[in-house]
């Protein structure tokens, strides 16, 4: 079985399968009818969503810049060999970052006329940021055991075992 088959090799290959758990979510919010958090409550939540997804971003950001920025050289022979995967990867957390900042910013705008729908997307923006916030997590395990040493590297985290 080659590695793009493996549960980790298709979840490096499909960044955007991670929309599945927001879309539950708010599918099962929805269908359950779950009652929306009270007025006076609300802002808080967005605020503190948006404020938890941006300390996010700046995370993401500085294990992108860990990643891309270090001269190791098996670091240097996965980007070379897996650069589109790699870039999609990291377009897809950052963009599912930045999205989970601002979505709860407008949920503040449109909650007045909508709460429904300004919870929902909050829900949502907090549901992406976990998901993206694994893979943060994950290529921050692979960049330290790989820079820290390649023997440690963490299993099956080198170049012949990633997805093509």
């Amino acid at each position: 079985m080659g590695a793009h088959h493996t549960p980790r090799g298709l979840w490096l290959q499909w960044p955007w399968g991670d929309l599945a758990l927001p879309i539950l979510g708010i599918t099962a919010w929805a269908l359950l009818g779950a009652p929306l958090p009270a007025a006076e409550t609300r802002p808080t939540f967005f605020t503190a969503t948006s404020a938890a997804a941006g300390i996010g971003l700046a995370a993401a950001a500085f294990v992108c810049t860990i990643f891309y920025q270090s001269s190791n050289a098996l670091l240097s022979d996965i980007r070379n060999t897996y650069g589109p995967l790699i870039r999609r990867n990291w377009v897809w957390i950052l963009s599912c970052l930045l999205a989970a900042v601002v979505m709860p910013v407008v949920s503040i705008v449109i909650d007045p006329a909508a709460p429904a729908i300004a919870t929902a997307m909050t829900t949502a923006a907090g549901l992406m940021f976990v998901t993206s916030f694994c893979r943060v997590i994950y290529w921050f395990h692979m960049t330290l055991g790989i820079l820290d040493s390649p023997q440690n590297a963490p299993v099956g985290l080198h170049t012949k075992n990633l997805p093509d």
